[in-house]
């Protein structure tokens, strides 16, 4: 009996767990539309590690228009 009560615990544990992640839906419609999630590597260096608008540089936004990347654009901050 009290075997069952665990395993039920659990199960109810993992299904609250898993119901509560976000939506991949955005994510996997860049992938379909442009065969991969990053464009280049730089582009995934800057998305892991950089992809604030306090960080980003101009020479991030000029990297970015030259490899046409995607995704939510990030805006510089005017003291760049």
């Amino acid at each position: 009996m009290r075997r069952r009560a665990w395993v039920a615990l659990l199960a109810i544990g993992v299904m609250v767990s898993l119901s509560a992640c976000g939506s991949w839906a955005p994510y996997l419609a860049d992938e379909r539309k442009n065969g991969a999630h990053f464009a280049t590597w730089q582009h995934m260096g800057y998305s892991l590690y950089r992809a604030t608008p306090k960080s980003t540089t101009r020479m991030d936004v000029a990297a970015a228009q030259r490899e046409r990347w995607w995704g939510d654009p990030i805006l510089v901050e005017p003291i760049q």
